[in-house]
């Protein structure tokens, strides 16, 4: 009876043996692809930060054109309020001031019409 304690015993422990050596294996393999995994999530981790690191180089870029685009607009607007201002003073002040200016000399340009007329006429009964 010791002797088949001591052999279901010995069956036993190299059961056990091979059954922890089994665990062991899975337990190691199952430690490297977890090891595995998660290098490519850091791998994936890394590249997702490039891009979205080039994604705000280039956010940066588009910003700073638009900053140069709104400066030169508004450069454009003020010299377009001189041209406006400048163009306001032109219709209501300088045009009418000529069309007033030139209401003034048509007397006298009808006068020099008139002796113009007269002269011609007076030349042509001589024969000129």
């Amino acid at each position: 009876m010791w002797v088949v304690g001591g052999v279901a015993a010995g069956i036993g422990a190299i059961l056990g043996v091979v059954i922890g050596w089994i665990l062991v294996g899975t337990a190691a393999a199952a430690v490297t692809d977890t090891v595995t995994m998660s290098r490519q999530a850091l791998t994936t981790v890394g590249e997702s930060t490039r891009l979205v690191d080039d994604v705000f180089d280039d956010v940066a870029d588009s910003l700073r054109d638009v900053q140069i685009t709104l400066a030169d607009t508004s450069l454009t607007l003020t010299r377009a309020s001189a041209i406006t201002r400048n163009l306001g003073e032109v219709v209501t002040e300088e045009i009418p001031a000529s069309v007033d200016a030139v209401r003034e000399s048509l007397p006298g340009l009808v006068d020099t019409a008139r002796v113009i007329d007269t002269t011609m006429r007076g030349l042509a009964f001589f024969g000129v």
